[in-house]
């Protein structure tokens, strides 16, 4: 069986706010109870980020089972993910989308069109792109 979540996204601008609803995908629960029963025997998040990628799960994925089994934010998922050694082989490509989404909105911030909403960028000076 599978479950969802539903999420709601606000963005604010200048220009108004934005919203909209985005629908994670769903997370097999026959996995999610086979990584909750690791837990509970002491498997640490390392042993547990394997056994989801060994059954098929992505990143997004394990985002989601790590906030639903922890109940951890999706800001500290992600970033155990990210520094995990079972996803380290992801990690250049991971760094390189981010840093290409970065520039692509420094730009898109400093074009100065009066037809986007207003950018503003948070968490990273500008000089580190």
């Amino acid at each position: 069986m599978l479950a969802a979540t539903r999420k709601f996204l606000q963005l604010k601008s200048d220009r108004g706010i934005f919203e909209m609803f985005y629908q994670e995908l769903p997370l097999n629960q026959a996995v999610l109870e086979d990584a909750r029963s690791l837990m509970k025997a002491g498997a640490d998040v390392e042993l547990i980020l394997l056994f989801l990628r060994d059954r098929g799960v992505n990143q997004i994925g394990s985002i989601s089972t790590l906030q639903v089994l922890m109940g951890m934010p999706h800001a500290e998922a992600k970033r155990l993910i990210c520094f995990s050694e079972a996803w380290s082989d992801h990690f250049d490509s991971v760094q390189d989308l981010h840093d290409k989404a970065r520039k692509a909105l420094l730009e898109l911030a400093a074009s100065g069109d009066e037809d986007l909403p207003k950018i503003e960028l948070m968490g990273f000076d500008e000089e580190e792109s």
